[in-house]
């Protein structure tokens, strides 16, 4: 909508429709009078009203409109195991004729939060049969928007980058990057709106009157909790000396794309967690970064062998006190991965991710190598001059000032300032 705002003066017949997979982004946008659909539920009612059609479709070769639905779903299936098959390929397929219909009206540009949920990865495949310019949006690093052609996380353009190739990069881009900026007040959100997901989510998910694409197979409730004194003796002292060379392994929230779709290795954090510790060097520390909004979830066994083995856990607000003091930082494919590298740490990727190819780290290749791995990385040597290239480059032409949380936008007007441009010049 702030996009929608920054174009209107300049183009005041403009045509511009969201959907939105939530109830909650659909009542938003009904409210303030901006054209909107709520996407999933239209494509569950007309899984109800054409299922005989889409049914023949999914019994016959799974192929429609040249689309492959079983690869299409593969995202969610992976996500709930326990969710049905065939309903997910029946959203597919209605999916795919809503969107269709919507782009043979020949759109100009069509913009996506994300790159694989399931009616996300369709919109994309289609705008490229009907040659329709596309763009992703994420929230970005370092206060920051991600806006680009190709995609989010590692499919996002800068990966393959190369940055011994620059020679022009003003020395210390990193240490800019880090220097410390005010945070800018988040957007105050009515809590009302996503109240009504999670009341639809609870209330319904286990019904056919719910979207198949958003039933996830995990307790919006669930959590674990470490009793006092446990929790004291895992606690990691950043002001104590060590003598021992200290590993900090980043985890994310494990129910995402980052997890199904880019971790070649690993299904599970209680897998990398495991793995990392008994591959350890002789005589390290380890400390464990849980995410900020997953604390406590990542289920029994992780944290009963985080207890068991006495593994320090970084309960502190920012992950920057350990950060600094680590000598090398584990991720899969975290953005903390990022901030390692720009402030010249040692960083192992056991994932795929965006920075992966870049030569600042050292990325896992062979699972049966992680020994080895984590062993050169406390004598790697990084080369500053190419993180600072590396740097420059992604922040300067492939990110947006602001966060797409932040109560004061600035990234819907670069944005609308780029698609003025390109209007113009296809024009």
């Amino acid at each position: 909508m702030g996009i929608e705002k920054e174009l209107r003066p300049h183009y005041p017949n403009l045509k511009f429709k969201i959907f939105s997979l939530y109830l909650s982004g659909f009542f938003y946008s009904f409210l303030r009078r901006q054209p909107s659909s709520w996407l999933t539920q239209k494509a569950l009612f007309q899984v109800f009203k054409h299922k005989k059609k889409y049914t023949q479709i999914i019994e016959s070769n799974a192929v429609y409109k040249n689309l492959d639905l079983n690869k299409l779903i593969d995202y969610h299936f992976k996500l709930n195991k326990k969710a049905s098959k065939k309903q997910l390929l029946l959203q597919a397929a209605a999916y795919i004729d809503i969107i269709d219909e919507q782009l043979q009206q020949k759109p100009d540009f069509l913009l996506l939060i994300g790159d694989l949920r399931l009616p996300v990865e369709i919109a994309k495949l289609l705008a490229q049969q009907h040659n329709i310019k596309t763009f992703f949006i994420e929230q970005g690093p370092f206060q920051t928007t991600i806006f680009d052609e190709k995609g989010v996380n590692a499919n996002h353009s800068i990966r393959g980058f190369n940055p011994g190739e620059n020679q022009e990069t003003v020395s210390g881009a990193g240490k800019k990057l880090n220097s410390k900026k005010p945070k800018p007040k988040k957007y105050s959100r009515f809590p009302f709106y996503r109240g009504m997901d999670y009341f639809l989510e609870f209330s319904l998910q286990k019904t056919a009157l719910y979207p198949p694409d958003l039933k996830m197979n995990q307790s919006l409730f669930s959590r674990f909790t470490f009793d006092k004194k446990t929790r004291e003796n895992l606690y990691f002292p950043v002001d104590k000396n060590y003598r021992n060379p200290i590993f900090f392994l980043i985890c994310q929230v494990p129910f995402d794309v980052n997890m199904t779709h880019h971790s070649p290795h690993y299904s599970n954090h209680f897998e990398i967690l495991k793995d990392v510790y008994e591959n350890l060097p002789a005589n390290s520390t380890l400390v464990v970064r849980e995410h900020p909004i997953y604390k406590g979830k990542y289920g029994e066994d992780f944290y009963k062998f985080i207890k068991e083995n006495k593994i320090y856990v970084d309960f502190q607000e920012s992950a920057s006190p350990v950060l600094e003091k680590a000598n090398v930082v584990i991720v899969n494919n975290s953005t903390i991965g990022l901030e390692a590298i720009s402030k010249y740490k040692k960083t192992v990727v056991l994932g795929d991710a965006y920075y992966d190819s870049s030569g600042l780290c050292l990325k896992l290749k062979q699972k049966e190598n992680l020994k080895i791995l984590l062993e050169k990385a406390l004598v790697y040597d990084i080369n500053q001059k190419n993180v600072n290239n590396f740097m420059t480059e992604f922040t300067e032409n492939h990110l947006l000032e602001g966060f797409i949380t932040d109560k004061n936008l600035k990234s819907p007007k670069t944005i609308a300032s780029g698609l003025m441009k390109l209007y113009r010049e296809n024009s």
